[in-house]
């Protein structure tokens, strides 16, 4: 029996990430992509007149983007993989401003973090990841105050899903007409870059 899950704009079934990228894996991939620095400028740039000064940064890995974020006056940073975390807590250690956290956007412990009043979120190239795209977004919703933003940037033309996207551990690509609804909340905006 396979597992699958349901590509939400059209719910065709689509195999669930066959080869979900290892936990080694996802931590060389960081470390690889701290050469990238013009990368994660360019994702700063994109992101940054949408972030506010409380941000909360959802996959933050070994902090290759939250680098761009310290002088905001919260940066909390979670992530699955307790070895980013405590990477990410070395890397930040004597900024008071940084919090990180090893916790998925999917737990029931998600909507606690409320408690850091963020004002914004960074979803970089991780809603992909995420099995439940929708109660992932959910939950954003629900740590947000009226007038919250959360920025997603996730990978374009998911006529081009493919081997390369499940070996990735990816559920998904996204459309520009994939999910209208995301974007009609009224106390919270929604910005997204396909890429």
């Amino acid at each position: 029996m396979t597992n699958s899950v349901s590509h939400s704009h059209d719910h065709t079934p689509r195999p669930k990430a066959l080869v979900s990228a290892s936990a080694d894996y996802m931590i060389r991939d960081q470390v690889r992509m701290k050469r990238a620095a013009r990368y994660f400028e360019w994702q700063f740039s994109l992101a940054q007149a949408q972030l506010g000064a409380r941000v909360l940064e959802i996959g933050c890995g070994l902090g290759n983007f939250t680098q761009h974020l310290v002088d905001h006056e919260l940066v909390v940073g979670i992530d699955v993989e307790p070895d980013c975390i405590a990477a990410h807590r070395e890397r930040f250690a004597g900024k008071g401003n940084l919090v990180s956290l090893c916790l998925d956007v999917l737990s029931s412990e998600f909507p606690k973090l409320r408690e850091y009043r963020p004002d914004s979120i960074a979803c970089l190239n991780v809603l992909e990841h995420v099995s439940d795209d929708g109660a992932a977004l959910a939950h954003m919703h629900a740590v947000l105050p009226e007038g919250g933003r959360v920025v997603l940037i996730v990978p374009a033309f998911e006529s081009l899903y493919g081997p390369i996207d499940e070996k990735l551990g990816h559920y998904r690509r996204y459309g520009k007409n994939r999910s209208p609804e995301w974007w009609s909340r009224r106390d919270s905006a929604w910005w997204c870059c396909d890429t």
